[in-house]
């Protein structure tokens, strides 16, 4: 699917094309995921890498297609990377996209399409030793009705398992689960608006906007060209893969 924007509003002379891929991929899911959650770890980590816990969550993300009433089981592998024991408590969030195509967590059970029902963690809490590798199994249930879709990130706080003052900072990690019951066939998706922007220091911005149309989850890359008045290339480039939530 291509979409051009002839002369975007503010910037004359300027056009940009966008193909945007409906390949069956869902790496996109896990990159944007995975930056979010990146993002959350660095914030309550202190200046001093010494002082940090150091964990590895894996996978970061499931994708699965499942019967209504289906029932799966799946692990989550919790590493240890530092010198001494952690431990380990996980919870569901409710996930979210922005206006803006941002990604937000929120309070489990708080979102029409939250999996806080449909996802049992065994065990929700764990100590691990160093160099080790411990296992959290994901009990999932395919819900029978409800949104065709339903999406969130399994949450692992890392804790010291020190109790004092020289105890490392804690560090969060997330597992980005997507359930749907919609086949992929069923993606609907189209450019709903492109948009160009020469920012005062010469700085060329695309907004890219894509609509879902459909109950399940659309992966979507692409590539830029943004041509001037005379038809000269002025830039190109790639869209990161993404996805894009129904509706």
């Amino acid at each position: 699917m291509a979409g051009t924007c002839a002369r975007c509003p503010g910037q004359p002379g300027l056009k940009g094309r966008l193909a945007v891929a409906d390949r069956a991929t869902m790496r996109a899911t896990a990159h944007c995921a995975a930056l979010l959650l990146l993002a959350l770890a660095l914030a309550s980590f202190p200046a001093d890498s010494s002082a940090q816990v150091r964990a590895q969550a894996t996978p970061s993300q499931y994708d699965l297609e499942l019967r209504p009433g289906q029932r799966e089981s799946r692990p989550l592998f919790i590493q240890n990377l530092g010198r001494e024991s952690v431990k380990v408590h996980l919870r569901i969030a409710d996930l979210r996209m922005g206006g803006r195509g941002a990604l937000e967590l929120g309070p489990p059970g708080t979102l029409p399409h939250s999996l806080q029902a449909f996802v049992r963690l065994e065990p929700r809490d764990l100590e691990i030793g160093p160099g080790e590798r411990g296992t959290v199994r994901l009990e999932i249930t395919m819900p029978v009705d409800g949104p065709a879709t339903r999406y969130g990130v399994v949450l692992s706080r890392v804790t010291s398992a020190k109790r004092n003052e020289t105890a490392a900072q804690p560090a969060e990690l997330g597992t980005t689960l997507f359930l749907t019951r919609a086949p992929r066939k069923s993606v609907r998706s189209e450019l709903a608006g492109l948009e160009t922007r020469v920012g005062p220091t010469g700085r060329l911005t695309v907004d890219v906007r894509v609509r879902n149309r459909s109950e399940r989850h659309a992966p979507c890359s692409g590539e830029i060209q943004v041509t001037d008045s005379t038809g000269t290339t002025v830039s190109r480039g790639h869209i990161a893969d993404g996805v894009v939530l129904p509706g």
